[in-house]
């Protein structure tokens, strides 16, 4: 009888092991399909600003600048950039993408056509062009009145702050600074600030419009 129970016990306990491996598989399986649909989403979308906003021209005035701006190095790199796939060196897109909000349609699509190597099919781009708006925001957009609800990110200027609903884009560049750990000039410092905020106004005022009601934003590493 003895033999018995330790018996029954055992088999409980294999398949109880059985069980909690299987469910971690599953896990690592919905874990990997998440991060293979972001990454799939994030380069198409990414590759869709770029042409739509010509972000290209604009990076480049900023590596031409007698200002003499410093992109960020790899121990200044955000986790945030490094996710990025514009593959700029000043900017970058700063919203989250929140790809939890798509339906298993729109996922099969992405996964489907990124397994067939096709990232550039009508399919797949009309996915992310119909989504990105909800899939950028912070808060989840349940009616009009949450697209205007204010949030920030990097900064808590009153400048700064966006709506929910805004596409985000990021300049990032280093300060200079000596072996001491001071600044190498400061008013070129203060300059270079002020000149930014100067160039990300004036991106904003000509990126308007450009992706329809999808309010965009320009903002600078403080």
């Amino acid at each position: 009888m003895k033999k018995f129970i330790i018996l029954l016990l055992c088999a409980g306990l294999i398949l109880l092991i059985g069980c909690d491996e299987k469910e971690n598989d599953m896990r690592e399986e919905v874990q990997i399909q998440k991060s293979d649909i972001e990454e799939v989403y994030r380069q198409v979308l990414s590759q869709y600003l770029l042409e739509i906003l010509e972000l290209e021209n604009y990076d480049k005035e900023l590596s031409n600048s007698e200002m003499r701006y410093i992109p960020n190095a790899d121990e200044d790199v955000t986790l945030v950039q490094q996710k990025d796939k514009m593959d700029l060196k000043y900017i970058y897109l700063r919203n989250e993408l929140h790809i939890e909000r798509l339906s298993d349609k729109e996922k099969t699509i992405l996964l489907e056509e990124s397994s067939n190597g096709d990232l550039s099919s009508d399919k797949v781009k009309e996915v992310v062009v119909n989504s990105f708006a909800y899939v950028i925001t912070p808060k989840e957009i349940k009616c009009e009145a949450d697209k205007k609800i204010e949030t920030a990110y990097d900064s808590y200027l009153d400048s700064d702050f966006v709506t929910m609903d805004t596409l985000v884009l990021m300049i990032g560049t280093m300060k200079e600074y000596d072996d001491k750990g001071n600044y190498v000039d400061y008013s070129h410092e203060k300059r270079k600030i002020e000149e930014l905020e100067r160039f990300a106004s004036e991106m904003e005022e000509k990126l308007k419009g450009k992706l329809k009601d999808i309010p965009i934003r320009v903002l600078i590493e403080r």
